[in-house]
């Protein structure tokens, strides 16, 4: 059976030295997030980023098909038989999907301020909590109260 000779056994010695070292320093930030006070904050960040980009999604598409409602409604005014251009007005608004839009905008709502609910009630002990809090407040005014109220939690603790 041939040997490898001891260049390539340095060398493939060093290298897996090398990776396993990398590896190991690799998961030590990760477990110490882990194991932080602060871990259901993070946990949070990616329903918040979900609810987020599913908001922005229905959002953009609600008011793009309520903009060509109301352009509809401004080209074509009512004259003569009310009841008549109200029933036009319905069959457009079906249509284009509005009253569907409107629907899944609500949800899309709903669920985004959950989070942000919950991100709100969940305290922030550590300056990473505050960060990922703040990546979250997104211009929620409870999230960023929140944000304030932990910061003056931890200077009455000294932890600032």
């Amino acid at each position: 059976m041939p040997q490898a000779d001891s260049a390539n056994t340095t060398s493939r010695r060093s290298f897996l030295l090398s990776t396993g070292s990398a590896a190991v320093l690799a998961v030590i930030p990760a477990a110490a997030l882990a194991s932080s006070p602060d871990q259901p904050i993070f946990d949070l960040e990616p329903a918040f980023r979900d609810a987020k980009s599913r908001f922005e999604t229905a959002f953009n598409a609600y008011n793009s098909r309520e903009e060509a409602y109301f352009d509809w409604k401004r080209d074509n005014e009512p004259s003569g038989d009310h009841q008549e251009w109200q029933e036009r007005a319905d069959a457009v608004m079906q249509a284009l999907g509005l009253p569907e839009a409107e629907e899944r905008h609500t949800q899309a709502t709903s669920d985004l301020t959950e989070i942000l609910n919950q991100v709100a009630a969940t305290p922030a002990t550590t300056l990473e909590g505050l960060i990922a809090k703040a990546r979250m407040a997104d211009g929620d005014y409870e999230v960023i109260e929140s944000i304030h109220a932990d910061l003056l939690a931890m200077d009455e603790r000294g932890a600032v």
